[in-house]
C-alpha cells in the first residue's frame, strides 16, 4: 500500500514539475501543456484527484515517467476537463496509453466534470 500512495506523490510531483518546466520552456508561445499548467482551477482539481487516489488502497501508479508522457498526459487530461473531448475518448485513450489499469481510468474519469 505505501509503494502504491508513493507512485502517486511521484506522479502528482511529475506533473507539478513537468508544469512548471513546459511552462518555463514555452514563455514566448503558449502550448496545449502550458495552458493546462497555468489553469490553477484544472490544477487545483488534479491535485484533488491525486489526493484521493492516495486515500485509495486500489489505485496504482500510471507509470508516467517522461516528460513527453507527462505533457500528453496533462493536455488529454485538460482536454477532458474542460469538455473538448469527451469522457469515453479520454478513457479510451487512457486505456491504450496505460494499459492493465482499468481501475484508474476509472477512478479519474469518475472526477471529471460532467
Amino acid at each position: 500500500m505505501a509503494k502504491t500512495r508513493s507512485g502517486v506523490a511521484l506522479l502528482v510531483t511529475l506533473l507539478l514539475v513537468g508544469a512548471m518546466l513546459v511552462s518555463q520552456g514555452c514563455a514566448t508561445r503558449s502550448s496545449p501543456a502550458d495552458a493546462a499548467a497555468q489553469d490553477q482551477e484544472f490544477m487545483t482539481w488534479l491535485q484533488g484527484v491525486s489526493n484521493a487516489a492516495k486515500s485509495d488502497p486500489k489505485y496504482k501508479n500510471l507509470h508516467i515517467d517522461t516528460p513527453k508522457q507527462i505533457q500528453a498526459f496533462m493536455v488529454r487530461t485538460h482536454e477532458a476537463y474542460q469538455k473538448k473531448i469527451s469522457v469515453e475518448e479520454y478513457a479510451r485513450w487512457l486505456n491504450g496509453s496505460y494499459p492493465n489499469h482499468e481501475y484508474e481510468v476509472s477512478f479519474i474519469t469518475q472526477r471529471l466534470p460532467r
